[in-house]
C-alpha cells in the first residue's frame, strides 16, 4: 500500500526570523509558531495515515506462513512458502532423528523415545548406551549357551540363561531317564550295580546289554493277609465237608509250598505242600492247626473255598488277625 506524501510547509523553523516583523519575536511567540505547525502535522498524520497505517496492521493480522513467499537461491526447499519451507525442514529432521535412533540401536544402543519422533535428548542417550569396544557383531554366542546369571557381549550385553546341574546322578529304571540341558560338573554317574551278570538274569533276557543265562531257581512270594470272620466251606481229606474262616493269598504264580502263621499269637497256622501225602487213599495236601491238642485237620486242596494257584486260598482257624505267609514256586 503506497502511503500519502506530506505536502504541507516543512520550513517553518528555517524561516522563521526571515523579515523584520518576525527577527523580535519573543520566545513565546517562537514556540507558538513552531507548536503551530507541528499540531498541524499531527493534524495530517492523524487525517490521512492512520488509517492506512491501520489498514496495513490488518493485512499483518491477516497473514499465514502460506502466505509469506520465500526466496531459496541454494534450492533447499521445493517449496515456496515458508509455511511448505517448514512443513519440508520439519519432515527432514523427524526422518533423520528416526534414521539415526535406528542406527544407535543396530549398534546395540537403546533409545528410549516417548513421542513419535526420538528428541535430540534420547538420541544423546541413546549413544552414549552403545558399547564402545571390540566389534561384537559376529559373536555366535546365545543367552542359551552362557551360564546364568553370567553376563557377556554378542552385539550388546546379554545375560545367560543356561541352568547350572551340578553333579546329576542317575538311577536306571525300566524306561527312558532324560538327562536335563544345562552345565554339569562332569563327576554324575549312572549308578551300576555288582548284581548286574547273566547268572541274575533269565535265559535270554537282555538287560542294559547283559543277556541272561539263568535257567532255574524257585520264584517266592511273601506278604501279610488279614483273615475275616466270614466262614467258607472246605473238605477235609476223608470227604467231609467242614466250614473254616479263609484268607486269600495274591501269589503271582502256582506255588508248590505255602506257610502262613498269624502274627497276633503265632499258634495258628495253615501250609500247603505240594508233595505231602497223608495215605496213598487220600489227595489232601493242606494242613491247618490250632493251638492246642494240637487241632490238625488235612483239607483237600481245589474243592469247595480251597483254591491253588496265581490266588491261592487256604483254610484258617483264627479270624480277625493278620496272617505273614511265603509262598515258593
Amino acid at each position: 500500500m503506497a502511503m500519502t506524501e506530506y505536502t504541507k510547509t516543512i520550513d517553518t523553523i528555517t524561516n522563521i526570523g526571515t523579515n523584520a516583523t518576525e527577527r523580535g519575536l519573543t520566545t513565546q511567540e517562537f514556540k507558538s509558531k513552531f507548536d503551530y505547525e507541528l499540531q498541524q502535522f499531527v493534524a495530517w498524520f492523524n487525517d490521512t495515515h492512520k488509517t492506512e497505517f491501520e489498514a496495513l496492521v490488518s493485512e499483518f493480522d491477516a497473514l499465514t506462513a502460506a502466505d509469506i513467499p520465500i526466496t531459496d537461491g541454494g534450492e533447499h526447499y521445493t517449496a515456496t512458502d515458508v509455511e511448505g519451507a517448514l512443513t519440508e525442514l520439519f519432515t527432514s529432521v523427524s526422518s533423520g532423528k528416526d534414521g539415526l535412533a535406528a542406527d544407535v540401536e543396530n549398534k546395540g544402543g537403546t533409545v528410549s523415545q516417548a513421542g513419535d519422533h526420538p528428541t535430540f535428548d534420547e538420541l544423546s542417550d541413546g549413544i552414549d548406551s552403545i558399547f564402545v569396544g571390540e566389534d561384537t557383531s559376529d559373536a555366535t554366542a546365545g543367552t542359551g549357551d552362557v551360564l546364568a546369571p553370567k553376563t557377556f557381549y554378542a552385539n550388546g550385553k546379554k545375560t545367560g540363561t543356561m541352568p547350572d546341574r551340578g553333579t546329576y546322578n542317575i538311577t536306571p529304571s525300566a524306561s527312558n531317564r532324560t538327562i536335563p540341558a544345562g552345565k554339569h560338573s562332569g563327576s554324575g554317574v549312572v549308578y551300576g550295580d555288582a548284581n548286574l551278570i547273566a547268572g541274575n538274569i533269565k535265559s535270554g533276557v537282555n538287560i542294559f546289554g547283559i543277556t541272561g543265562n539263568f535257567a532255574g531257581g524257585a520264584q517266592i512270594a511273601s506278604g501279610s493277609v488279614w483273615a475275616t470272620g466270614v466262614g467258607s466251606t472246605f473238605y477235609i481229606h476223608t470227604g467231609v465237608a467242614a466250614t473254616f474262616y479263609s484268607i486269600t493269598l495274591n501269589v503271582g504264580f502256582t506255588p508248590k509250598v505255602v506257610i502262613a502263621i498269624d502274627a497276633t499269637y503265632g499258634s495258628y497256622s495253615t501250609t500247603y505242600q505240594e508233595s505231602f501225602t497223608v495215605a496213598p487213599a487220600y489227595t489232601a495236601k493242606i494242613k491247618t492247626t490250632g493251638p492246642s491238642n494240637p487241632f490238625l485237620y488235612i483239607i483237600k486242596e481245589n474243592q469247595g473255598a480251597a483254591a491253588i494257584g496265581s490266588t491261592t486260598v487256604l483254610p484258617v482257624w483264627q479270624f480277625n488277625t493278620n496272617y505273614n505267609w511265603i509262598a515258593i514256586g
